[in-house]
């Protein structure tokens, strides 16, 4: 997402929850996103409780130390992690 080119970027599975809801769910924890909030949005999907991705996040947090620590160890970098946040926290010149 901190790579992709100006504008709106989509993200989608065929049922729209589980990859999808993860991968929203760290990159607004990237953003710094409290996990109450990121729980609130997930549980607007199809009725989902939102202790399912508290318990992601509190998992990450426990064994990685975090999000961000957790994407780091396959490859993100860092500099690829402050891109992502700067993007979903800058608001656009159409808004």
């Amino acid at each position: 997402m901190g790579d992709a080119p100006p504008g709106p970027i989509a993200v989608h599975c065929s049922a729209g929850r589980d990859r999808t809801g993860v991968l929203v769910a760290l990159a607004l924890s990237v953003a710094g996103v409290p996990a109450a909030s990121i729980a609130a949005d997930y549980a607007r999907t199809d009725g989902r409780s939102g202790a399912t991705i508290l318990r992601t996040l509190a998992h990450l947090e426990g064994r990685h130390g975090g999000v961000p620590t957790y994407l780091l160890e396959p490859g993100a970098t860092d500099s690829r992690l402050r891109r992502l946040r700067s993007r979903l926290l800058t608001r656009s010149r159409s808004s």
